[in-house]
């Protein structure tokens, strides 16, 4: 398990998906909310699109998923 790890680690970054990126951005918008309400989660949101390449991005669920 640590060698999974540290493969991970030292794997190259993704690009990130700039059109994943801008159509989160363009639904943080469409969200009944106002704009800016969640702060940082917001940003973080945009952010994560981007890096997982799609608009509604997810974290993993480590702590039922039995590999900790």
């Amino acid at each position: 398990m640590k060698q999974e790890y540290s493969d991970w680690v030292c794997a190259p970054a993704a690009k990130l998906d700039v059109t994943a990126q801008e159509a989160a951005e363009a639904r943080q918008v469409q969200l009944t909310k106002p704009p800016g309400a969640l702060g940082q989660l917001e940003t973080i949101a945009i952010r994560l699109a981007g890096l997982q390449g799609c608009v509604c991005p997810t974290s993993a669920d480590y702590a039922n998923s039995g590999d900790t």
